[in-house]
């Protein structure tokens, strides 16, 4: 009994399968024309997106481009006025001065960071590197000392390695 009970359960599935895969079709034409024009739809949505981003972007260029000349027009007259600062004609320009005063116990790093701090040199480091290659670090003076941001590093040291007597 068992046995036709499964027999008849497997019949059963068989023509089951046969009925749903020969009266039920996938989509007929209907079904497709509707897909078609869903995607059409959205190909147009996309398309009117696509337009105003372009506008979009359009302006955005516009108005860089109208940025950058006027960024080109304040540095061309920066550089002029830089043209006119550096010509001996214009007014003369302010150099930096200082008044050195090295006390007991400054060390070669303290002076060159006060004349970095009074825009006498660019860079203490190098300034620095410059007195130990020459080895005055321990040669430097005591004093007052007028420096000023036109003298170059190997005048600037040796003015302050020097007694006042001996300058």
């Amino acid at each position: 009994m068992v046995k036709e009970l499964v027999r008849i359960l497997g019949i059963s599935c068989i023509l089951a399968g046969a009925f749903l895969y020969f009266y039920t079709s996938p989509k007929g034409d209907a079904g497709l024309q509707e897909e078609n024009n869903m995607l059409n739809e959205q190909v147009a949505q996309l398309q009117t997106k696509l337009e105003q981003t372009e506008k979009e972007l359009s302006n955005l260029q516009t108005i860089t481009s109208k940025a950058t000349e006027n960024t080109e027009d304040e540095e061309k007259e920066i550089d002029e006025d830089k043209s006119n600062e550096n010509d001996p004609s214009s007014e003369e320009k302010s150099v930096a001065k200082l008044t050195l005063t090295i006390e007991s116990g400054t060390t070669s790093k303290d002076v060159a960071s006060a004349l970095e701090r009074a825009n006498i040199i660019e860079d203490k480091k190098t300034f620095n590197d410059y007195l130990k290659a020459q080895k005055l670090t321990t040669k430097i003076q005591i004093g007052d000392h007028d420096v000023d941001a036109l003298m170059s590093t190997e005048m600037i040291a040796k003015l302050i390695t020097t007694l006042p007597a001996d300058r």
